[in-house]
């Protein structure tokens, strides 16, 4: 493909720069098979959109219950995922479009709460026509999915998993479970939310698949370790929400939050089920210790600069007096005192009636850019949304470490990237 790419780059270089790069950046969308696969499935999806809703309606329970809006949606996601995936057959002769949108609509439906839902990290699709052999493991799985951006699939056990709606066995949300776990843990097309969410619901699932050892809701494959308890509770959260609610009620309540839907209440969630959880902390919120405070300060540095040139330029003063007046309005504008406590950040403006509040529990990642703080953002969620909130402090060497400390005990990740 290299060799292509070179030359048609000399044939036509626009196109062969186009495919050079692409090439370069690992998108093998930008790829003249690419392009006309997608041109393809965009004609496949328009002259068949009646029979693929139907089947889409007939054989995905999920989509049968959705109102019309979301039904739409949940097509339309469905379109972009097959467009964007190359399902390869192996000891099969094709992949049926048909299989292809029920492979994508297991996605969807996983995803369908969260923003990021095409699971970009994985391109390439691989379908078996039953078990297959691992050689790496030197057993037979019916799925399994590698963090380099392919998962495989059982097409036998993959319909089997879908022909019985209740039993809690689902093969494709299992494998597309473990997909999104890998695609949030690498932070590729993540929502910030969820990974914040589970970093915190991480003793719930330490306890809940400690208990599940004792009876038998949890089949025993989903007891081997962490990764597939979370995935057999992905199946059993969409296949049997009822009983999984009354067998694990507070874990039921938090895949809610962290999926941003209910199946139990299905068109009514998908706007309110992060906010009804907002809302809740917010009421039971206290700001907790002081720990310290910080208030901006002045820049002594320009403030001797701006008066040493103007001294020396105008003698008068006039000029130097200006910029010194603007120089403290813009400090004066921009002032706020950011007050540290147990239980978060409270920032106060001066023009503000009231301050503003971050509590940990709703604080999802902090930005910084080196280790001796002097701002930093805090990334924060409101309403269902990531936000962001500049915050200035002038931190000891004391004073940052225990600010750290914190946000580790309270599982919030710090990155240092190159500019905020």
């Amino acid at each position: 493909m290299f060799i292509l790419g070179i030359i048609l780059f000399f044939s036509f270089p626009v196109w062969g720069i186009w495919i050079i790069i692409s090439l370069m950046v690992g998108n093998s969308m930008l790829t003249p098979r690419r392009i006309y696969l997608i041109c393809k499935t965009n004609y496949h999806f328009r002259k068949n959109e009646a029979e693929y809703r139907m089947v889409l309606f007939s054989r995905v329970p999920y989509f049968k219950r959705l109102s019309e809006e979301y039904q739409n949606q949940f097509y339309a996601r469905v379109k972009k995922f097959v467009r964007t995936k190359e399902f390869i057959p192996v000891e099969i002769t094709e992949v049926s479009q048909i299989d292809k949108i029920l492979i994508a609509a297991s996605a969807i439906q996983l995803t369908f709460g969260l923003e990021a839902f095409i699971l970009s990290r994985f391109h390439t699709i691989y379908v078996y026509p039953n078990h297959f052999y691992n050689s790496k493991t030197k057993n037979r799985h019916k799925g399994e999915v590698n963090i380099h951006g392919s998962i495989s699939l059982s097409l036998h056990d993959f319909h089997l998993g879908n022909k019985i709606e209740n039993d809690g066995v689902n093969l494709g949300l299992h494998e597309m479970a473990h997909a999104l776990r890998v695609e949030q843990f690498l932070e590729q097309d993540s929502d910030d939310f969820f990974n914040s969410y589970f970093a915190k619901i991480g003793s719930t699932l330490k306890e809940e698949r400690s208990n599940a050892q004792n009876d038998d809701f949890i089949r025993a494959y989903g007891k081997t370790n962490a990764h597939e308890f979370f995935a057999v509770c992905v199946e059993n959260f969409f296949e049997r929400p009822g009983k999984f609610k009354e067998e694990m009620t507070e874990l039921y309540a938090h895949f809610v939050v962290l999926l941003n839907q209910n199946p139990l209440k299905l068109n009514e969630s998908f706007e309110t089920s992060r906010e009804i959880t907002e809302e809740v902390e917010l009421e039971n919120n206290t700001y907790g210790d002081v720990l310290f405070s910080k208030g901006f300060t002045l820049n002594y540095f320009v403030l001797a600069g701006i008066l040493i040139i103007g001294y020396q330029s105008y003698p008068d003063i006039v000029f130097p007096s200006v910029v010194l007046s603007v120089y403290l309005l813009i400090k004066w504008i921009n002032y706020r005192r950011v007050t540290f406590y147990s239980e978060g950040v409270l920032v106060k403006r001066w023009y503000a009636k009231t301050p503003k509040f971050y509590s940990f529990s709703r604080i999802v990642l902090v930005l910084v850019t080196e280790g001796r703080i002097k701002q930093f953002v805090l990334k924060y969620r409101i309403q269902s949304q990531i936000k962001s909130e500049l915050i200035h402090a002038r931190m000891t060497e004391e004073e940052k470490k225990q600010w750290f400390e914190l946000l580790k005990s309270n599982k919030i990740s710090v990155k240092y990237v190159g500019r905020l």
